[in-house]
């Protein structure tokens, strides 16, 4: 007896694959995030020293060492929290949710911008070039995103109902 394929076991149509490739892009968007945060505790030394020379006056060198290290592990705990969302919004978006597909748009839009400002601040040539991947992917989020395809398969925008009639309905036709 032949096993089911996946897509046969599920009741919505076949995925296009540019949201799957979205999909894909999203978690190689995290792991080059995650690469930084390593890159950034391995090299800390250096982004210490960058910090320091870009320093006038304030903090002492030992607090903005301090300050940098605390920085490095905050952005680790980070990621793990966009872990967390990156995987809500990707099973939200293959469920044809329109919200998930609004914010991978705004991911890439803003990432994308975030990521050219970063290109003009000094940092070291490993970031620069991760800083040029990581903006790569971000666009190809956006083209995929964009796509009609994917369009398509999202839908239109649901008509939004008012808040009173929302909480009508939530409080048992009162209202």
């Amino acid at each position: 007896m032949r096993r089911p394929r996946r897509a046969e076991l599920r009741s919505d149509p076949m995925i296009p694959a540019t949201v799957t490739l979205a999909s894909v892009l999203l978690v190689v968007n995290l792991a080059l995030s995650i690469l930084v945060t390593v890159l950034s505790l391995t090299h800390s030394d250096a982004l210490v020293r960058l910090a320091l020379a870009r320093q006038h006056g304030g903090l002492s060198a030992h607090a903005t060492r301090q300050v940098v290290r605390d920085g490095l592990y905050e952005r680790a705990v980070v990621n793990l929290a966009i872990g967390v969302w990156y995987f809500f919004l990707v099973t939200r978006l293959r469920r044809r949710r329109w919200w998930a597909w609004r914010r991978m748009v705004w991911i890439s839009a803003v990432g994308s911008l975030g990521i050219v400002y970063l290109l003009t601040q000094p940092y070291t040539a490993v970031f620069k070039v991760e800083q040029v991947v990581q903006l790569v992917v971000l666009v190809s989020i956006g083209a995929c995103t964009l796509h009609p395809a994917t369009r398509t398969f999202v839908g239109p925008r649901p008509p939004k109902e008012s808040r009173r009639r929302r909480l009508a309905g939530n409080l048992g036709g009162r209202g």
